[in-house]
């Protein structure tokens, strides 16, 4: 069996696209379940209707 003697590792270059892309799309999703949170489940001043978050947490019908 042959030893190998010289262990690959990724480039930072690469570490760094992939972690800008995460950034990315972590942000992105973040960004909808906050649009949605927001439509659903504040008003219009922005404020959390905690009735309705307690409903859906619930599982009680709306």
């Amino acid at each position: 069996m042959r030893q190998i003697d010289t262990i690959i590792e990724p480039g930072d270059c690469l570490k760094v696209e992939n972690n800008d892309q995460f950034s990315e799309e972590y942000a992105k999703v973040v960004n909808k379940f906050s649009h949605k949170f927001i439509e659903m489940l504040c008003n219009a001043s922005g404020a959390i209707i905690w009735e309705k978050l307690l409903q859906l947490n619930s599982g009680a019908a709306a």
